[in-house]
């Protein structure tokens, strides 16, 4: 809800694609892709990658530009139930740097 608060504003709700038993949303700030998106030169994703017992993970895609780290997106994932297939988080993160 907080999200959705902000989006078309501050930030663009990224649509994800759907993936049986994964639940993700995907964010990104607009402001900061309209001052810096020309100018960004490299891009990495980072992760919480099994820093939590409930499995939840956020997912950050950092950009570089004028020597500075600047975020661009990010994604909240975690799986709902037992009927995740195989290869469905990386799935998901394919389609958010696309």
């Amino acid at each position: 809800m907080l999200l959705e608060q902000w989006d078309g504003e501050r930030i663009e709700i990224l649509p994800v694609e759907k993936e049986p038993g994964i639940d993700a949303i995907s964010f990104s700030f607009i402001n900061i892709l309209r001052e810096f998106g020309d100018s960004i030169e490299e891009v990495v994703m980072d992760s919480t990658w099994k820093t939590n017992a409930l499995g939840h993970e956020l997912y950050a895609m950092v950009g570089e530009a004028n020597g500075q780290a600047i975020p661009i997106s990010f994604m909240f994932m975690g799986n709902s139930d037992d009927s995740a297939e195989t290869g469905g988080k990386e799935r998901k993160l394919r389609h958010l740097v696309r």
